[in-house]
């Protein structure tokens, strides 16, 4: 794994902002629980990330570099209201987490971005897709996944990521490639179904208009830097390029990874 790595930091402890303005039957104790959880999904969102590490307990002048992010947060808004109906079907709710995230350089201190990313959901449409009728449960998946999702797209759109293609996988009786590998891997935080495109190397630094020649899903991660990736489209492509020693690199797809 090759100039892919920065350091991160997510600055947990009480909440910074407001506690919720509204006449829900939200509770101080509620709140104080949901903030948590939002921290929680922040932190889980950024250890995610193959370019980040959290760092609990620890100074983040210990872990100082050259090309090195401290991610921070601070939550401004968490917000819910529940109705519950005689008919289980149409309860419905709101849930809304607001919330800064701030990233520092981690050599110079200096502030690289900050940004206000937001989880919002409101209609029973939204429970039924969480497949339950209960709005608080449904409430929760705001405060949880989605504060997680929006924290990790954003990350992943500011530090994309690319990675070696290091060689074929398995090749089917027709001689069509079926799988390769790539350096990425536990040490990353690589998972099953992550996705990438294919770029050849000249490429590479063409963000947003690189030839994408194939795609491809993690199958199966293999050990510390390997993964194993099926091949979901250009496969002929792909071999060819492989085989005539062309170095192929794995590049993030951001609107295509769900977290």
């Amino acid at each position: 794994m090759k100039n892919i790595f920065s350091v991160g930091k997510v600055a947990l402890g009480a909440a910074v902002g407001q506690t919720p303005k509204s006449a829900s039957i939200t509770t101080t104790k509620e709140v104080a629980d949901d903030t948590a959880a939002v921290y929680a999904s922040i932190k889980n969102a950024v250890n995610n990330h193959p370019r980040f590490r959290v760092y609990e307990g620890e100074d983040a002048a210990a872990h100082k570099s050259e090309g090195g992010v401290v991610v921070s947060a601070e939550v401004l808004t968490i917000f819910r209201e529940s109705e519950k109906a005689l008919d289980a079907k149409y309860n419905d709710g709101k849930a809304k987490v607001e919330f800064n995230l701030i990233l520092t350089d981690a050599l110079t201190g200096q502030q690289i971005d900050k940004v206000k990313l937001q989880s919002i959901s409101h209609t029973s449409k939204y429970y039924n897709i969480t497949n339950t009728s209960n709005p608080s449960q449904a409430e929760n998946v705001v405060i949880n996944q989605g504060v997680a999702n929006a924290t990790w797209k954003y990350l992943m759109e500011m530090y994309p990521v690319a990675v070696e293609v290091l060689d074929k996988g398995v090749v089917k009786e027709s001689g069509k490639l079926k799988s390769i590998y790539i350096e990425i891997g536990e040490k990353q935080g690589a998972q099953p179904d992550w996705e990438f495109f294919i770029v050849k190397e000249g490429d590479l630094k063409e963000r947003g208009k690189q030839n994408k020649i194939g795609r491809i899903r993690i199958d199966s991660v293999e050990g510390d830097e390997v993964s194993l990736c099926r091949v979901k489209s250009g496969a002929d492509d792909i071999q060819a390029a492989l085989d005539a020693g062309e170095k192929l690199y794995a590049v993030t797809n951001v609107n295509d990874w769900a977290y």
